[in-house]
């Protein structure tokens, strides 16, 4: 008889989803860095392989975490890993820091980074 290993799975804050998907479409500074250290590390990562970098909310919302984006491709390439990398890959993989077990509170996955829809309803939000 197969067992089955159950996939790890890391729950972020509601802070850290809405961050996600909206970092293309406003100022997110001051809510990041409310964000825990890990959140941090992990919406830098996620961000990276999700978002248009090219996106100029995008690129405004990570500069100041680009010595965050220089650790995750250091251990990316196998140049050495930080304690924080290594307490993400703890906490998401074996060897790897394994993205795809980000969960929020409620258990559901990742959503996809806001399009243009979503981006013009989360402006909105503020002029009512």
């Amino acid at each position: 008889m197969e067992e089955t290993t159950e996939k790890k799975k890391f729950s972020v804050s509601d802070e850290f989803v809405e961050t996600y998907k909206y970092l293309n479409a406003g100022d997110m500074t001051s809510v990041i860095a409310n964000l825990s250290v890990l959140e941090r590390y992990a919406l830098v990562a996620l961000s990276l392989d999700n978002h248009d970098i090219k996106n100029h909310f995008v690129r405004h919302n990570l500069l100041p975490l680009k010595d965050i984006g220089q650790a995750i491709y250091d251990a990316m390439e196998e140049l050495g890993t930080d304690e924080v990398i290594d307490r993400l890959i703890e906490l998401t993989g074996d060897k790897y820091v394994d993205l795809s077990v980000l969960v929020d509170g409620s258990g559901n996955e990742m959503p996809a980074p806001a399009n243009d829809a979503e981006v013009r309803d989360y402006k909105l939000r503020f002029i009512d």
